[in-house]
């Protein structure tokens, strides 16, 4: 295959295009906070009459040689840095420092996106440097600790989330601090989004329900975008199984506004190989076709006013494959069509540096439409979301913080299955954080929540949510506890038929606890290891009746615990990181409504009790490569827990490596991937086997003009 050719060659090439880097004469040079040891996005360096700015990552690309006499590195509120153009190399870090106006340093970090406060619970972010040339939101996911992808086949299918052992009905996901799951299934189908549309993902595990609401028993994970230097990007792929991507993205300042637009066309006849105990086979009916549109705009009403709009829109055209029930592989002709769109429109007001008020309106709408001419069905449904949500934070007292905010939304279905129904939700919350011992090198945080949500359908919820978290000498130790909730779908409520409007919310209490350490400038090291433990009662189920019908009903009682693990550590000078996660866990039936049911004691299906990834990655001058190692233990496919039927453990390794060309103002990126080296047959849901392996080969342009002095 000539495309697989075209991969391993630049495999093979780009491990001595580095050595031609060397003898460049543009200079990267990295401008790092000297407190918090962070990228400074905006720092000039001036040099005679050339003026660079530091991007996001704190980088600035010295495209001529730099004249000797003053040069000196500036930001608004850090001193300046005077420096010597002879003692500058490439991949130099330089610090500089903030300016202290008293002698005590209060410093308070605040997360990107969903919750500002301290959280004593493992969260962690990737962002859009991290993405290692992957195109969904479920791949992105796959290797992180506590996380797991359930995936049914390849490009065209779907791919659901669970964390914590539990189900992707007990995990949240959120774009920019909106939820998307669906009221009527309460799960998101990861593979409907690309990573051409989002920039960073923050992951919280565990409970988070007093946060953000129904459906975060196990954790949440929060998608956003943000806005990158003014330029064009054009992104071209051509993949394994006729499959091609073509994206692009605009930024640009308009007076006192900012703009970025993106477009993605995603496609592919995708009928690939697979094995299945040893017998091999070809998946059929798997064509897909993706159609993305991001907008992203906010405006600088004045010094502390700010609004900003957000809308994301997909369309989708898949064959629907079914599983592979017998040895002849049919796979039907069933389709689906999807349309889905989000609008946002926001506004934020800072009150010093002590009060923000933000707030937003916002309508999601959904449009699913399925098809199987063999089984003559016909099934459509349309979901929207029109919602509100209001946050004040500010400081109440000298380490004393305070996150409050109400957030409400109206939920209407109209399905072929479900009819239609409608629901309205209101909610209220507080959130603060106590800061009850600082000693300057070591201080102590006391985290308390309460939330109220109050149902149309079923009343009100009360979710109350605790804990302490320490901090010295660069360990961190905490311990939570709360209460959490999901309420009940559509589907299960009033599917036809099946649907009970009689059901309870699932509920849950929670415990967590952890401990972690980062030390290091030159080379850091971040090491962390938690324990969770998670009880969920009324959990819904779909059971069998006497009359062969399946139902829903509040029957089972699940716990779920275990460790989770990481350690990594990244050299600054030496380009190298390596990282690895480990989590061993078991969930586990633990009561049922039903009389003597001889399933409780048994494991629950298709969640693995051990997982591993390990990744090394090296960034040397243009050049970026890495190797993946993926982990999945064996999974029972039922809760009978039959030893006859069960996936077994799977080991996959991927790789990837790119290489950037400069030509200023263009920068061309090269890039190549390839998934399953040794081409292992696995499944992660029993009939939806995965490719044997797949590839990517692509190229991305990025025309930015020069930093200005402006």
């Amino acid at each position: 295959m000539p495309f697989r050719f075209l991969l391993f060659l630049l495999l093979i090439i780009s491990a001595y295009l580095p050595l031609s880097a060397a003898i460049s004469d543009t200079l990267y040079i990295y401008i790092i906070d000297g407190w918090e040891n962070r990228p400074v996005t905006g720092a000039v360096l001036r040099n005679g009459s050339a003026v660079y700015k530091s991007d996001d990552r704190g980088m600035i690309r010295l495209t001529e040689k730099l004249t000797t006499g003053s040069t000196v590195i500036e930001k608004a509120g850090y001193y300046p840095v005077n420096l010597d153009p002879a003692d500058i190399s490439t991949g130099q870090q330089i610090r500089i420092f903030p300016i202290l106006e008293s002698d005590l340093i209060s410093v308070s970090g605040r997360r990107p996106g969903l919750a500002d406060p301290e959280i004593a619970a493992r969260t962690n972010r990737i962002d859009s440097k991290s993405f290692a040339y992957k195109s969904g939101l479920g791949d992105l996911l796959a290797p992180q600790n506590g996380v797991f992808i359930k995936s049914y086949g390849g490009q065209e299918s779907n791919q659901s989330i669970a964390m914590r052992d539990l189900g992707a009905e007990q995990t949240l996901v959120l774009f920019d601090g909106i939820p998307l799951n669906s009221s009527q299934t309460g799960v998101i189908d990861l593979q409907r989004y690309r990573s051409l549309l989002f920039d960073d993902i923050e992951i919280y595990r565990g409970g988070f329900s007093t946060l953000a609401g129904s459906g975060a028993i196990a954790g949440m994970v929060n998608i956003s975008s943000r806005f990158g230097p003014d330029g064009i990007s054009a992104d071209y792929e051509k993949r394994a199984y006729n499959q091609e991507l073509i994206s692009t993205a605009f930024n640009t300042h308009v007076g006192i506004t900012q703009h970025n637009l993106r477009f993605g066309r995603d496609h592919g006849s995708n009928h690939y190989d697979f094995k299945i105990d040893d017998q091999t086979g070809r998946r059929e009916n798997s064509d897909y076709s993706y159609t993305s549109i991001g907008y992203l705009g906010n405006a600088q009403l004045s010094s502390e006013d700010q609004a900003d709009f957000r809308f994301l829109y997909g369309r989708f055209d898949n064959g629907s494959p079914r599983a592979l029930p017998s040895a002849d592989g049919y796979q039907g002709r069933a389709r689906m069509q999807e349309e889905n769109w989000l609008a946002q429109a926001g506004w934020k007001k800072q009150w010093g540096e002590d009060i923000l008020l933000r707030g937003q309106v916002y309508l999601h709408r959904n449009w699913t439409d399925y098809r199987d001419p063999d089984l003559a069905v016909a099934s459509n449904h349309f979901n929207q979301d029109l919602g509100g949500l209001f946050k004040l934070s500010g400081l109440l007292a000298p380490g004393v913080w305070l996150y409050s905010g109400i957030d409400w939304i109206a939920s209407n279905l109209s399905s072929s299955e479900t009819g239609e129904h409608s629901r309205h939700r209101f909610s209220i919350y507080a959130l603060g954080n106590w800061q009850i011992w600082d000693t300057g090198s070591a201080s102590a945080f006391v985290n308390f929540a309460l939330r109220e949500e109050i149902y149309s359908d079923f009343g009100i919820i009360f979710l109350p949510r605790g804990g302490v978290d320490f901090h010295f000498g660069g360990w961190r130790l905490y311990a939570s506890a709360g209460r959490n909730f999901r309420a009940p779908t559509m589907n299960e409520l009033y599917w036809q038929p099946g649907g009970n409007p009689a059901l309870d919310p699932e509920s849950s209490t929670g415990f967590e606890t952890g401990v972690g350490f980062e030390a290091g400038i030159d080379v850091i090291w971040n090491l962390s290891a938690g324990y969770y433990h998670i009880n969920v009662g009324h959990m819904i189920k779909w059971y069998p009746g006497n009359n062969g019908i399946w139902s829903t009903q509040n029957i089972d009682r699940v716990k779920t615990s275990g460790i989770e693990a990481m350690a990594s550590v990244r050299s600054l000078f030496g380009f190298l990181s390596l990282s690895a996660n480990y989590k061993y866990g078991l969930a586990v039936k633990t009561g049922s409504e039903i009389a003597d049911d001889p399933t409780v004691g048994n494991r629950l299906p298709y969640i693995p009790r051990t997982e591993f990834s390990g990744l090394i990655n090296l960034d040397y001058y243009h050049f970026n490569a890495g190797l993946e190692l993926l982990y999945t233990g064996f999974r029972y496919e039922t809760i009978a827990n039959d030893h006859d039927h069960y996936l077994p453990e799977v080991w996959t390794t991927n790789a990837y490596a790119g290489y950037s060309i400069l030509f200023s103002p263009v920068t061309c990126t090269l890039y190549s991937r390839l998934d399953n080296l040794k081409q292992t047959g696995y499944q992660l849901i029993t009939g939806y086997p995965l490719p044997l392996q797949a590839w990517v080969i692509g190229i991305k342009l990025e025309w930015a003009p020069e930093f200005s002095d402006q």
